[in-house]
């Protein structure tokens, strides 16, 4: 079962990796949509509707694959999966709250709930990722909005 699970995984990754997919969205215009849409975080938004079942794969594939919670997606270090899978989602986990309050990982996705807690305070994960006011910045002419943060007044 588990390498089916992988294989299917390996699958999902590739064309993740390979074009950014989501559902045949990219996780950037995946992103942008839920952001830019005037639509809640509910069943009514369809881009909520295809993040929440992304997560939830997720979640299912962590289950299968580690069946414990904080591991890493294909092994119990940061490893090129992660480094792909990582960035985005803390994309859209730290910059939706300024942009549109309300964001949460669902209730139903405790194990990606985990592991992105543990991601984002690994080690090269922190090294590397931007700072919060540099990703907002990004975001900002894409989503026409400007963000007042603390520092800036």
């Amino acid at each position: 079962a588990s390498s089916s699970l992988d294989k299917q995984w390996y699958q999902r990754r590739v064309a993740i990796t390979a074009g950014g997919r989501f559902r045949g969205k990219t996780v950037k215009n995946l992103t942008l949509s839920l952001l830019k849409s005037n639509r809640p975080y509910d069943d009514s938004n369809p881009d909520w509707v295809d993040m929440k079942n992304e997560f939830k794969q997720l979640d299912d594939y962590l289950v299968g694959c580690h069946n414990k919670e904080g591991d890493y997606l294909k092994s119990k270090k940061f490893s090129l999966w992660d480094l792909r899978m990582v960035p985005a989602l803390y994309n859209l986990v730290t910059i939706a709250p300024h942009f549109k309050p309300g964001f949460e990982i669902p209730e139903d996705s405790p194990r990606l709930r985990s592991y992105l807690n543990h991601a984002f305070e690994d080690p090269i994960f922190k090294k590397y990722c931007p700072p919060l006011k540099k990703i907002i910045r990004y975001y900002e002419p894409k989503l026409g909005v400007r963000v007042v943060l603390p520092d800036d007044a």
